[in-house]
C-alpha cells in the first residue's frame, strides 16, 4: 500500500526480501548486527495490476521518505 512503511528485526547474514504483486520482487540484503537498512519499494502499472521492485537505498533517504509515512502491515513466514 502507498504511504506506508514496515520494519521487522533480521539475524545477521544473507537475508532474501521479497515482495509480491504482479510479479515478485526479491533483493538480497546481507545485514550485520546493529545495522538498519532501508529498502524501497517501486511499483509501475502492470498489464493486470500493479508491478513493483526493490532497491536498498542509504539511510538519510530512508528517513526522510518515513516523514510522511505511517506503519502498514507484514506478512512474515519463517
Amino acid at each position: 500500500r502507498g504511504s506506508g512503511f514496515i520494519y521487522f528485526y533480521a539475524k545477521p547474514g544473507m537475508h532474501k526480501i521479497f515482495s509480491k504483486a504482479e510479479n515478485t520482487a526479491e533483493l538480497e540484503l546481507n545485514t550485520v548486527a546493529g545495522g538498519v537498512y532501508f529498502i524501497r519499494q517501486d511499483v509501475e502499472m502492470g498489464l493486470i495490476m500493479a508491478r513493483n521492485s526493490l532497491v536498498g537505498i542509504d539511510e538519510l533517504e530512508g528517513k526522510y521518505h518515513m516523514k510522511n509515512t505511517s506503519v502498514g502491515t507484514i506478512i512474515r513466514k519463517e
